[in-house]
């Protein structure tokens, strides 16, 4: 994204135009006629969104205390301070109407990221293998199923929690070597801790350094002090690397008909 566009008519009482500056480095513009093929819009103005929709504009509403929400359905985000907005966060809102993928962290030897459906072709690879699929579910056998799996997963998962399982990439041969990432299952007020990691890079530390990695954005970013994993009991590789990032055995339960052992970390 280039430019953000501010078009506020009214703004919040602890707000200001120039606190917004202060926090940004973006190329900031106050009109959509000057609009580039990469910005952004914030408004809290009607006719402004829908310019803004005619024109293929992401948008966000900036509530100000007289306009309602409900009245910008198609926006993306709503905003109800932009004193303290940052480019950072307005970016991530150009990605997500972009459809492109966040990058969530950086170790230092990996990459994590949101899946694309480009990642299918590398994932099928990854879990041809047997060992790699020994203990967890394997992917769809239809590659149309899992490709639909997918999107649904940007579209709902990374929309409304904006986190989920990611893809993680080495960062010395660019390619994908794993998934990993936090979730919630159905109908259990839990988060918890996921991974798969190609048999190449196992061995090599890499998993405890991407999960210790998720581990403090998951508190850091979303405040997700408490996490859960749940592993076969013949899975001795993967409990000894939970109990390695600070895992500690709770119980077997049954999650979805399914034995596991589980394991709990309290930060």
């Amino acid at each position: 994204m280039k430019t953000v566009i501010l078009s506020i008519n009214k703004l919040n009482e602890d707000d200001s135009v120039e606190g917004f500056l202060e926090h940004t480095k973006l190329n900031v513009s106050h009109s959509i006629s000057d609009r580039t093929d990469e910005a952004f819009l914030v408004t809290d103005n009607r006719q402004t969104a829908d310019i803004a929709l005619k024109l293929g504009i992401g948008f966000a509403v900036y509530i100000n205390g007289e306009n309602d929400p409900s009245d910008f359905k198609e926006a993306l985000y709503c905003i109800d301070n932009i004193s303290t907005m940052t480019d950072d966060a307005l970016v991530k809102m150009y990605e997500r109407f972009e459809g492109i993928p966040w990058t969530i962290l950086e170790t230092d030897r990996c990459i994590i990221r949101e899946i694309t459906v480009e990642d299918a072709d590398r994932l099928y690879e990854i879990y041809s293998d047997k060992d790699v699929t020994r203990y967890i579910e394997n992917l769809y056998e239809n590659r149309e199923d899992e490709i639909n799996h997918i999107i649904k997963y940007i579209t709902h998962q990374y929309r409304f929690y904006e986190y989920g399982m990611w893809i993680v990439v080495s960062k010395e041969t660019g390619s994908v070597i794993g998934r990993a990432g936090i979730f919630d299952r159905d109908n259990q007020d839990t988060t918890e801790l996921g991974f798969m990691f190609e048999k190449a890079s196992w061995g090599k530390g890499i998993a405890k350094e991407v999960l210790m990695a998720i581990i403090g954005y998951a508190k850091e970013e979303h405040g997700i002090e408490r996490l859960y994993a749940h592993v076969v009991s013949e899975n001795v590789n993967s409990k000894k690397l939970l109990e390695k990032l600070g895992f500690k055995y709770v119980s077997e339960v049954k999650v979805d008909d399914n034995l596991f052992e589980r394991y709990e970390y309290n930060s």
